[in-house]
């Protein structure tokens, strides 16, 4: 019998739970998400062997499934990617947030059954605040602790993922939580397979049901639940800027501002991506520079950090280039800056504080990369000053538009309107022998108005 509410401060209804098969598990990462996508699932026979990575079309995942070799490590992504290649750069859609729970570790977690602890943990999850999971896996020694989402999430939607993934772990860091397994390119265990290490059954020990099986969240709903602001409070960030710092005495909301910075850096990256994609590769001769220039947008979103810096850089290099040849050496002043990026260093330039990266403007990426004038106009954020206003512009008037704003065509056709509605009435009162004044105070018109209009007026 488990709880099933969303938040603590709803009293809780309990439920029959049953076990989950493996097929219904991967249901979850199919759901919604392209049908050209890819999904990745590494294989190991034994703790000690080589663990092999395979990429099969999300289609043909209910096969897979069926085929796999229950005795051994296996493992499978979280997320799917648009080509057949497990790194953050090739990211089509992500189906859930998730942590790995060493509660082993623990001393509320030892001598505790899989289940004592999946029951216990589920308590805590109410305590700090946390929505219940939708499903909690036995990985053969951890927990794997699983909030399925109720749709699949598009990659532009990663910087936000990543932070409701932060929280959640700096909120249950005290209790186990592995804050080095929170990319969304991880993989977890699949249900009914072996761990090797342990030689323990992977198998699902609480699951948070309702009438169509585990509780699927809304991704929003998740957010505003974790987050302090709500997303729709994001448009008016300055004003949220100065209220909370009138009440905490400081100029600055991190993690407000880190969100923003965070999306608009992927944003970057991604338009950078879209265009070698688009090119089909990047000829020999501007190729360093335009990996220096993605990889370090990656960094400064934090999809890209020292953990995963080569497999991601070596991902980006082949994208630009399959026959682009390059040593790891080659890299060693990237790497070194973004790890002095991600431990939080900042360098003076002209006595301004930076980051210990690469951060070139606009102008500085479209000249040295030759983007061309149809390539920054499909460009969300990196284009040139006069597309940005004329971006800002139909932002603007997108913006009005929602408010009530009608267009100048729609009020040049108003006021057209108006004045042959006018015209039509002051020649009806002029033949009842009105005065100019007494036509005014019936319109509620400026006599100069009325005048005006008298005077067009064909006798």
């Amino acid at each position: 019998m488990y709880y099933t509410e969303f938040s603590s401060a709803v009293g809780p209804r309990k439920v029959e739970t049953d076990l989950l098969f493996p097929k219904e598990e991967i249901s979850f990462l199919q759901q919604n998400c392209k049908k050209d996508a890819y999904f990745a699932l590494l294989s190991a026979r034994s703790d000690t062997a080589q663990k092999k990575q395979f990429c099969f079309p999300v289609e043909k995942m209910d096969w897979v499934i069926d085929h796999l070799d229950v005795k051994a490590d296996t493992w499978i992504s979280q997320s799917t990617f648009f080509v057949p290649s497990r790194r953050i750069v090739c990211l089509s859609g992500i189906s859930s947030l998730f942590l790995d729970l060493d509660y082993y570790k623990t001393d509320w977690g030892k001598n505790k059954t899989p289940e004592e602890a999946a029951n216990h943990f589920v308590r805590i999850c109410q305590e700090v605040g946390i929505p219940i999971p939708s499903l909690i896996v036995f990985s053969g020694r951890g927990l794997q602790i699983k909030w399925l989402l109720s749709y699949n999430i598009p990659r532009a939607a990663l910087p936000r993922w990543n932070l409701a993934q932060q929280k959640i772990c700096r909120r249950l860091a005290p209790y186990g939580a592995d804050a080095n397994a929170l990319d969304a390119a991880r993989v977890l265990r699949v249900l009914h397979t072996t761990n090797t290490r342990s030689g323990r059954l992977v198998r699902a020990v609480f699951v948070n049901s309702d009438i169509d099986g585990p509780v699927r969240y809304n991704f929003e709903d998740l957010c505003n639940a974790l987050f302090e602001f709500r997303r729709d409070e994001l448009i008016s960030s300055d004003t949220i800027l100065e209220e909370f710092s009138k009440r905490a005495q400081k100029p600055i909301l991190k993690g407000l501002e880190a969100f923003n910075l965070n999306t608009l850096n992927f944003a970057r990256a991604d338009d950078l991506l879209n265009i070698i994609q688009a090119r089909g590769g990047i000829a020999a001769g501007n190729r360093m520079n335009w990996l220096l220039y993605t990889a370090s947008f990656l960094a400064l979103s934090h999809q890209l950090t020292p953990l995963n810096f080569y497999h991601e850089v070596r991902k980006i290099a082949f994208m630009i280039d399959p026959g682009f040849r390059y040593s790891n050496s080659e890299f060693s002043t990237l790497y070194a800056k973004i790890k002095a990026y991600t431990n939080g260093e900042t360098v003076m330039f002209n006595g301004r504080e930076y980051p210990a990266i690469y951060t070139p403007k606009n102008e500085t990426i479209i000249e040295k990369l030759g983007i061309t004038e149809e390539e920054i106009r499909s460009n969300k954020t990196i284009v040139d000053t006069a597309t940005r206003r004329k971006k800002d512009a139909e932002r603007s008037m997108k913006r009005r538009r929602a408010q009530g704003t009608v267009s100048r065509e729609e009020y040049d056709k108003q006021r057209s309107e108006q004045k042959r509605f006018n015209l039509e009435a002051i020649a009806r009162l002029k033949k009842e022998g009105l005065s100019i004044r007494a036509i005014a105070e019936q319109l509620k018109l400026n006599e100069r108005v009325v005048r005006r209009y008298a005077k067009e007026i064909t006798p």
